[in-house]
């Protein structure tokens, strides 16, 4: 119980955090639009806000409508380690598309931080998918979704520290 208590409560911190980007981009985007740089890390922000949200939500959801709990945490587990595959290969993707890769803008502490974010969400999902500790911890799998939250938090310190120097 204490873990769906935890993902509950990062759901609701997740959807704060992508209302309040998306009202501080209506208040600082003067013209309406923003650089390439601020609009990629307003992406990455909106896309982890959300996510982090949808999968703190999968498991209690599956849990709800009669689920076995082991099923219920493993095709959570899955997902979200696929999410966590899929989505900074897409990104790259955009980036090299629009021509933001080699914006110095987008330089900074908060990228690498960022990736290294994503890095140990991988590592833990895929120790918690593997079956070194046996069936899916809920633990394990509300700190990996934390850590990915966590991702579009530091983006978002980018986006503060660069409108701010």
């Amino acid at each position: 119980m204490q873990t769906e208590d935890f993902l509950l409560t990062l759901a609701e911190i997740a959807i704060t955090f992508a209302g309040l980007i998306g009202i501080m981009v209506a208040f600082t985007a003067g013209d309406g639009k923003l650089n390439p740089a601020d609009s990629l890390r307003v992406r990455v922000i909106i896309v982890f806000s959300i996510y982090s949200a949808f999968f703190s939500l999968l498991p209690i959801s599956m849990l709800s409508i009669e689920y076995s709990a082991a099923y219920a945490w493993n095709i959570s587990a899955a997902l979200h380690l696929l999410f966590m595959i899929s989505f900074p290969v897409s990104q790259r993707i955009h980036e090299l598309r629009v021509g933001t890769v080699a914006v110095q803008e987008m330089q900074g502490i908060h990228r690498p931080v960022a990736w290294l974010l994503v890095g140990l969400t991988l590592a833990l999902q895929i120790a918690n998918l593997s079956t070194l500790w046996g069936p899916v911890q809920p633990g394990l799998y509300g700190l990996a979704v934390l850590l990915s939250m966590f991702t579009g938090g530091i983006v978002f310190i980018g986006l503060i520290f660069q409108r701010l120097l």
